[in-house]
């Protein structure tokens, strides 16, 4: 949020509006239009709960958003998804955005979990249905890996801003440090 200042500006999540909590009600509270979308009902409605915004349900990758956004959030919603559906989705998005706009991309980097490069695809960028724990569950996950990621974004004609790894501890105790 504090790169996104203004008050008032478009922000939207895709698939990763789930709850709501944490990342669409940071924005909502520093004063963004936050608009999201998952595939779950559930999630949809915990969300319209919890958070100012307009959430609908939809897939991310059927979904077309309308105007341009001052920023797209793509947090974790790589989960089930070929690498070839996520580079679609994350290029319409990246399409959405304004001049100047920030795409802020969420997943787990493989090289913190994929040891056997035989997982990976020949050029070692991504590794698909990999199973890694996310919230306690052991799920089928595309990954990116440290190379492989800012690949990914630069292919778009992105630029690198800000690039970071934290490990997240999830407030469940069934849960290790992700």
């Amino acid at each position: 949020p504090e790169m996104l200042s203004k008050a008032g500006l478009q922000v939207i999540g895709c698939d990763i509006s789930g709850t709501g909590m944490p990342v669409s009600e940071m924005l909502s509270k520093a004063g963004l239009q936050v608009i999201g979308c998952d595939i779950s009902p559930r999630m949809i409605e915990l969300a319209q709960g919890r958070v100012n915004g307009s959430f609908t349900v939809a897939d991310m990758l059927e979904y077309k958003p309308e105007g341009k956004f001052a920023a797209v959030f793509i947090i974790f919603s790589q989960l089930y998804l070929s690498y070839a559906d996520f580079h679609s989705a994350a290029y319409k998005y990246a399409n959405a955005l304004q001049a100047g706009g920030i795409l802020a991309i969420g997943q787990m980097p493989s090289d913190s979990y994929v040891k056997d490069d035989s997982f990976y695809d020949e050029t070692r960028t991504y590794v698909e249905d990999y199973e890694t724990p996310f919230m306690g569950e052991q799920l089928p996950t595309l990954m990116l890996s440290a190379k492989g990621q800012p690949d990914f974004l630069r292919s778009m004609g992105l630029e690198i801003v800000s690039d970071t790894i934290d490990t997240f501890q999830p407030n469940n105790e069934k849960c290790e440090p992700e």
